[in-house]
């Protein structure tokens, strides 16, 4: 009988010890999935700035090439009207 309570004791000893090494790497994976979803947040607000950023870019450089052809056509000679 006591050695079916020692078994009894130790095995509950044993479920208890895992159950906290469990619980300590919930807590981790916890943490690991809360500093991915930060970092997939970063990384989505940075690829923002980034598309932001390059149509402000295409927008700039086609509004040089605006001003470009524009100059370009000033220097053209007026044409020439045969009457």
């Amino acid at each position: 009988m006591w050695k079916k309570l020692y078994e009894a004791l130790a095995s509950i000893f044993v479920i208890t010890q895992r159950i906290e090494r469990l619980e300590k790497q919930l807590e981790q994976q916890d943490r690991s999935i809360h500093e991915l979803q930060l970092a997939v947040q970063r990384l989505a607000h940075e690829i923002a700035r980034t598309n932001e950023r390059e149509a402000q870019e295409r927008k700039n450089l086609a509004l040089q090439l605006d001003n470009v052809l524009l100059r370009f056509e000033r220097r053209l000679p007026p044409a020439h009207k045969d009457e």
